[in-house]
This record gives C-alpha cells, sequence and structure tokens, in this order.
C-alpha cells in the first residue's frame, strides 16, 4: 500500500510536542531514528467554542490548519492564497492582517483542499468559508466559527475523500495493477518449478 509522504510546516506548539517526544524515545531507545509523516497521523484536540468545548479528532493536516485560527480574533479570516480576487472580482479589505494558508502551511494543494473541506463544508462545520459552498478554491477565505454546536463531547471529523477517477485513470490503474499481479505469479511459479525440476 502507497501513501503520500507529503510533508507540512508544523506550528511552535507542534514543534515543541514533537521535540518532547522525541526527547523521551531518544532517552529509551538507541539507534533508531523517527522520521515524522503528518500525512498518515491524527490527534486529539480540545476546542473552545462559545457554549462549550468539544474533543476533536482530526488529521495531522486539519491539526494544523486549525492551530492556526488559535490566535484570530472573532471576526480574523485566513485566504487560501494571497493576492487573490474574491468570487465578485474584487481585492478584499480589511483591517485585519491577511495570512494566507497555503504558504503558512505548506500543505500541498490537493492535500490542503480536501482538509479545508473536512473543516469547512462538511458535516461538522469548525470553520466558517466566504463565501459558503462546496468546493474550495483559491479565491475563497475561512475563519473560525466560534458559533459551532454539537450535542457530542467527542466528534471524530473524517477527512473528504480524494476525488474519483475518471474513466481512463480507473483504466490506467487496472492496467498497472494487472502488470504488477503477472510479475508476482511469474515469481511464485518459478521457485515451485525449480524444486519440482530438482526432484
Amino acid at each position: 500500500m502507497s501513501h503520500s509522504s507529503a510533508s507540512c510546516i508544523f506550528p511552535e506548539v507542534l514543534i515543541r510536542a514533537c521535540k518532547s517526544f522525541e526527547h523521551f524515545y531518544f532517552s529509551r531507545h538507541s539507534g533508531r531514528r523517527l522520521a515524522w509523516q503528518p500525512s498518515l497521523g491524527n490527534a486529539d484536540v480540545r476546542v473552545q467554542f462559545k457554549t462549550r468545548k468539544h474533543d476533536l479528532n482530526v488529521s495531522t493536516f486539519a491539526l494544523v490548519i486549525l492551530l492556526l485560527f488559535e490566535n484570530l480574533t472573532d471576526d480574523g479570516f485566513l485566504t487560501y492564497e494571497v493576492g487573490v480576487l474574491n468570487s465578485l472580482g474584487c481585492s478584499i479589505q480589511t483591517d485585519t492582517p491577511i495570512q494566507e494558508l497555503k504558504t503558512a502551511t505548506s500543505i500541498p494543494d490537493n492535500e490542503l483542499q480536501r482538509h479545508l473541506q473536512s473543516l469547512a463544508c462538511a458535516r461538522f462545520k469548525i470553520l466558517k468559508k466566504h463565501p459558503s459552498g462546496r468546493d474550495v478554491h483559491p479565491s475563497d477565505s475561512f475563519s473560525f466559527n466560534s458559533d459551532f454546536t454539537c450535542p457530542m463531547q467527542k466528534i471524530k471529523i473524517s477527512t473528504v475523500s480524494a476525488k474519483v477517477e475518471t474513466n481512463m485513470e480507473r483504466k490506467e490503474t487496472r492496467e498497472r495493477i494487472e502488470e504488477e499481479r503477472h510479475h508476482q505469479i511469474e515469481v511464485s511459479f518459478t521457485p515451485s518449478f525449480v524444486t519440482r525440476h530438482e526432484l
């Protein structure tokens, strides 16, 4: 099974947590190496909303995104990309300093869009997307949804699945799988033939 080895820029609080764990780990194990793979991890984080706190289970990328909203004011927002016009074709004017999510996190575009969709467009809307809609575009901006309410204390924020393959991509994938299986079948036949031949 393969996975994307996409990386990202960790916020300072995550860097401190990683260093603390590395210190603990290396004090007990010598000769080993740790490699952080944020595309595979998840985290539990307690988030304070206006009415109550919720324990969110999110992917590492989603946690990195959420931590950027930690010190924003209620009217503060982050844009997907800086220097992009909004959907009306106007530049965004505000007294609040604008930070772009793409540069601040260095998460690859496809992953950033998936995780922003999970946080702002799915069942549990932890973030508000401006303008509202189902898809994430470079001209979108996001703010923290402090009015979020849910009867559950613990909430799992599932990541939106990647886009569905087209028929052509599906055909290429099947051909690649068949090619890999063909080599595996040849390898499995060869040792048994050699064994019978020696008898």
